[in-house]
């Protein structure tokens, strides 16, 4: 029986239980930071694709303009090096920051059994709230048999973070931020007569 738990692994999402083989390596990349803008504000920047050109390292190109939504999917291409990857993102946790913290999850599949999990958790770091915390985690699974979770030396989310995956995201992020900035500037509106 506990070979069957070292072998198998499965990640409930609002699409249902998705199962996975044990065993293959694993990269992983952690980032948590502050944006100085409200978390509605952070999360009408997340869900546009037609903005994520500006900020997403190494995006070729985005296959629609509208905003992403629960169960809904979206064709990028990534350029990594000489090498194009196409991948079809799925949203596979959708949770807008207007009653609470905010979940974006998407997951894609590469052609050769990779899988990406990517999670951006929001909340409100001030009150009023006009500072956002942002909390990303991105899993790159490579090879057919996926997540390695219980084979990580530090536990389930305790593995050693990727810093060759690490800087690009960190670009990504640090591009986000300007984004979210620019968007969350309150017009001037100059001095009022006396």
């Amino acid at each position: 029986m506990a070979a069957i738990f070292r072998r198998v692994a499965a990640r409930v999402t609002a699409g249902g239980v998705h199962w996975y083989m044990v065993g293959a390596p694993m990269h992983y990349v952690d980032i948590e930071t502050e944006m100085p803008a409200p978390p509605e504000v952070v999360w009408s920047r997340l869900v546009e694709p037609s903005g994520y050109g500006l900020f997403v390292d190494g995006l070729a190109e985005t296959g629609s303009a509208a905003a992403l939504e629960a169960g809904a999917s979206l064709r990028v291409a990534i350029l990594r090096g000489q090498k194009r990857h196409s991948l079809l993102l799925e949203v596979t946790a959708f949770r807008p920051p207007t009653t609470g913290d905010g979940l974006l999850g998407l997951e894609a599949r590469l052609s050769q059994g990779d899988l990406i999990l990517m999670s951006v958790r929001l909340a409100p770091a001030s009150t009023p709230a006009t500072v956002t915390k942002v909390h990303l985690t991105l899993e790159l699974m490579v090879g057919n048999r996926i997540l390695a979770l219980f084979e990580r030396p530090f536990g389930l989310m305790g593995a050693a973070q990727d810093t060759a995956l690490r800087a690009p995201v960190e670009r990504s992020v640090a591009a986000f931020r300007k984004l979210v900035e620019s968007h969350a500037v309150k017009p001037y509106r100059g001095r009022s007569a006396p």
